[in-house]
């Protein structure tokens, strides 16, 4: 009989309890992280990062226009050419910090990429061969948008000369352009360029701007 009561009494304390509302019950579990806490990680994922700039890409031009210097790097596996200048951040985050060399396959280019700072020079191969070669010239490279990109071996040339001389180059070359319009976007240019650097750097007269 007391065992019985003592039943009875206990199922009904059970049942007299308060019933917990459904906020505090989910409130007792963790909680899923929605799809904001994920935005950063999205947004910069260290996934898409290149974890090797060098072993993604490769040096394949340097070119200078104007007051701004402009490389060429060439991805190794899909072979398509990126710019990275001196003027602004291309799309993949890259600058460029310096240039060095006289020559060309002295050339060592030092870019900037997250923070980081990361040199190219040459490969073998990568060069024309009519580089070294005296009389010959370089093979012509173009821009993703068609336009002539200046060669390396009149780089080479270009940062032999003094200041002085290379007021002189920039006056010939705007004389050029204005009385040749057609030689803006045309590699024709480059042979009268040649003959320009040559002159100045043997101190002789510039070859006419007239055809």
């Amino acid at each position: 009989m007391h065992r019985f009561l003592h039943f009875v009494l206990l199922t009904l304390a059970i049942f007299s309890l308060p019933e917990r509302s459904g906020a505090s019950e989910t409130a007792a579990f963790p909680q899923g992280l929605g799809e904001d806490a994920f935005a950063p990680l999205m947004k910069n994922s260290p996934f898409l990062r290149m974890v090797s700039v060098e072993d993604t890409y490769k040096l394949r031009g340097v070119a200078t226009i104007g007051k701004h210097t402009f490389i060429t790097l060439q991805h190794r596996k899909t072979e398509k050419n990126i710019t990275v200048s001196d003027r602004e951040i291309n799309e993949l985050g890259m600058s460029l910090v310096e240039v060095s060399g006289t020559r060309p396959r002295d050339t060592g280019v030092t870019i900037s990429y997250e923070g980081s700072e990361f040199e190219f020079s040459y490969e073998e191969g990568a060069l024309d061969p009519a580089a070294s070669v005296p009389g010959r010239r370089d093979k012509v490279q173009r821009d993703k948008e068609g336009r002539p990109v200046t060669t390396a071996e009149l780089m080479s040339k270009w940062r032999g000369l003094k200041d002085e001389q290379r007021k002189q180059y920039f006056k010939w070359k705007n004389d050029l352009l204005k009385a040749r319009p057609e030689l803006r976007f045309s590699e024709k240019r480059f042979p009268i360029a040649h003959k320009a650097l040559d002159a100045l750097k043997a101190g002789k007269a510039l070859p006419s701007v007239r055809k």
